[in-house]
């Protein structure tokens, strides 16, 4: 109930740390989650439970956006979109970037509300948030999204980091099994 006051914006909300965030949100009773994403992935992303959905390339291109504002702006983009976020921050509003550097992006001063704070964050490895999501999967509350081309064996390791680059639908998975050497799992295990 804290947290119904709060208005989120979050840019690329179909990729692999968007279809988290989503769901995530509203998990939290986030009041009004707005997302962007493709087209092709609008219906996903209502379903894991964004309030309103915009195609980045027609109406949720946020450089055409005028008057629509959020307490939060999580950027999954980078670029174009990180710059053009700085717009729909209200003020003592705060955006986050995993894509790029919030300062670096930010626009001329007039167009900037006052006070708002810019988070640069880097997402790490940790074994004991993944079991908290784990958790909150067994539980119904939150899905895995996973296109079924998006897994892959332990041999096609470069094909999987290079899809990683292409903007995947959720999650891109390394299936392992118990013939790959243990040292290998053990590493893939430590850094989650």
């Amino acid at each position: 109930a804290w947290n119904k006051w709060a208005s989120i914006l979050i840019t690329g909300a179909a990729t692999p740390v968007g279809v988290w965030a989503v769901q995530l949100a509203k998990l939290a009773g986030a009041g009004r989650i707005v997302a962007t994403c493709a087209a092709e992935h609008m219906d996903l992303v209502r379903r894991l439970g964004a309030d309103e959905v915009y195609d980045w390339s027609q109406e949720g291109n946020l450089k055409d956006w005028k008057g629509k504002r959020f307490a939060i702006v999580l950027d999954l983009m980078g670029g174009t979109t990180l710059t053009e976020a700085w717009k729909a921050v209200e003020k003592m509003g705060k955006i986050l970037s995993v894509a790029g550097n919030p300062i670096e992006s930010r626009p001329w001063a007039d167009v900037v509300k006052p006070h708002v704070a810019s988070i640069n964050f880097r997402l790490k490895n940790s074994p004991a948030a993944l079991r908290v999501v784990a958790g909150l999967v067994n539980r119904g509350l939150a899905k895995a999204v996973c296109d079924v081309n998006d897994v892959f064996l332990w041999e096609d390791l470069q094909s999987a980091i290079n899809r990683l680059s292409d903007h995947p639908r959720g999650q891109v998975v390394l299936q392992l099994d118990s013939t790959y050497p243990a040292e290998e799992i053990s590493i893939l295990q430590k850094h989650g």
